[in-house]
C-alpha cells in the first residue's frame, strides 16, 4: 500500500491510497425494454462494427490507464429509455466502461455502486449527434475504505449530456466529472449535492471543456459539511480559441454545520477566446449559533434545527435532479 499527495493550492491537499488492483469489478446492466449491446471490451473489439469507434474513443483525450476490468455498452439510435447501471467492485479492484449512445436517442442512466475495499473505477459516455443523456448517480455512506471515480462524456452536435450526482459519506471519496462539449450546439450540466459527516473527505473536481463554437455549460455544486469531515471541490471552465459564443456558467455554495468542519474551494475559469459569456462563484457559509436559535426558540431540538438547515441548503441543486435523488436522509 502506498499514497498520493495531491495538492490544490496553497495549504489544500488530499492524500490518496494506492494499491496493487486484482480483477474484482464487474458491471450489471437492466433496461426497460429498449435495445442495447453489452461485452467485455475485448469481445467489442472484435466485432468490426465497434472495433473503430472503440480505437477512436477508448480513454479519449488522455493516455489510456491500467484497469484490470473494461466493458462496453451500446445504445442504438432513435430510441428512448433508461438504464440502471450498478458497479460491482470486490476488494482491492479496477475498473473501465465506455458508453455509446447513438444519434437521437433519449436515454435516462441511473448508476449505483456496491464496494467493499480500495477501488478505482472511470466511466466514458460519448453522446452522438442529436442524442440526450441524463447520467444519474448517487454515492452514500459505503463500506469501501476509498472510491475514486472518473466520470467523462463527450458531447458531439446538438447534443446533451446532464450529470447528477450526490455523495453523502463518512468515508472518503474521489470524484472527478469532466465534459468535452466538441461540436457546435452541444450543452453539457453538472448538478451535485455533498454531504460529509464524521470524518470523511469527499474531494471533488468538475471541469467543462469547450472544443467547439456554439456550446454551453452550466456547473451547480451545493455542500454541507459536519462533524470534523473535509469538503474539496475544484471547478474549471476552459474555452479555448476558436470556441466562439460558448456559454459557461459556475456557482457552488457550501455550508458548514461544525467548527471543525473545513470547505476548499478553488474555482477557475481558462478562457483563451474573446466572444464568449462565462463566469463562476462560490461561497462558504459558517455556522452560526443565532441560526439555530431561531428554529429552536419555535419548538425544535438543536438536532432537528441543523437537519433543515442542511435539507434546505442541499435543496437548491437536488431539486432539480431526478425525483429519485431528492430524499435527503
Amino acid at each position: 500500500m502506498t499514497t498520493e499527495t495531491r495538492k490544490y493550492g496553497i495549504g489544500i491537499a488530499n492524500v490518496i491510497q494506492r494499491a496493487s488492483y486484482v480483477s474484482g469489478f464487474d458491471v450489471d446492466v437492466n433496461s426497460d425494454g429498449f435495445e442495447y449491446e453489452f461485452f467485455p471490451m475485448y469481445q467489442a473489439g472484435a466485432i468490426h462494427k465497434f472495433a473503430k469507434f472503440i480505437k477512436n474513443n477508448e480513454h479519449f483525450y488522455e493516455e489510456p490507464k491500467k484497469f484490470e476490468s473494461r466493458h462496453f455498452l451500446y445504445v442504438g439510435r432513435d430510441q428512448k429509455g433508461s438504464v440502471d447501471l450498478k458497479l460491482l467492485s470486490k476488494a482491492v479492484s479496477s475498473g473501465y466502461l465506455l458508453i455509446a449512445v447513438d444519434r437521437d436517442t433519449h436515454l435516462t442512466i441511473h448508476e449505483t455502486v456496491e464496494a467493499t475495499d480500495i477501488c478505482q473505477l472511470q466511466v466514458d459516455v460519448v453522446v452522438m449527434a442529436g442524442a440526450t443523456v441524463e447520467y444519474s448517480r448517487c454515492l452514500r455512506a459505503v463500506e469501501a475504505e476509498q472510491i475514486e471515480t472518473t466520470h467523462r462524456g463527450k458531447v458531439l452536435a446538438s447534443a446533451t449530456l446532464a450529470w447528477n450526482e450526490y455523495y453523502d459519506t463518512s468515508d472518503h471519496i474521489v470524484a472527478k466529472t469532466v465534459s468535452y462539449l466538441q461540436q457546435p450546439g452541444a450543452q453539457a450540466t453538472i448538478r451535485s449535492g455533498i454531504k460529509t459527516c464524521g470524518l470523511g473527505v469527499v474531494d471533488i473536481d468538475h471541469q467543462a471543456i469547450h472544443n467547439g463554437a456554439l456550446t454551453s455549460s452550466r456547473i451547480g455544486c451545493a455542500g454541507v459539511a459536519k462533524d470534523s469531515s473535509k469538503i474539496i471541490y475544484k471547478s474549471d471552465i476552459v474555452i479555448p480559441r476558436g470556441s466562439k459564443k460558448a456559454l459557461g456558467h459556475q456557482k457552488a455554495d457550501f455550508l458548514q454545520l461544525s467548527a471543525q468542519s473545513e470547505v476548499d474551494a478553488v474555482p477557475s475559469l481558462n478562457v483563451s477566446c474573446h466572444d464568449v459569456q462565462c463566469s463562476h462563484g462560490v461561497s462558504i457559509t459558517k455556522y452560526k449559533q443565532e441560526h439555530i436559535f431561531y428554529l429552536t426558540s419555535r419548538g425544535m431540538s438543536e438536532e432537528e434545527a441543523k437537519s433543515l438547515l442542511e435539507k434546505g441548503h442541499l435543496q437548491q441543486v437536488l431539486e432539480k435532479m431526478p425525483k429519485c435523488m431528492l430524499v435527503i436522509e
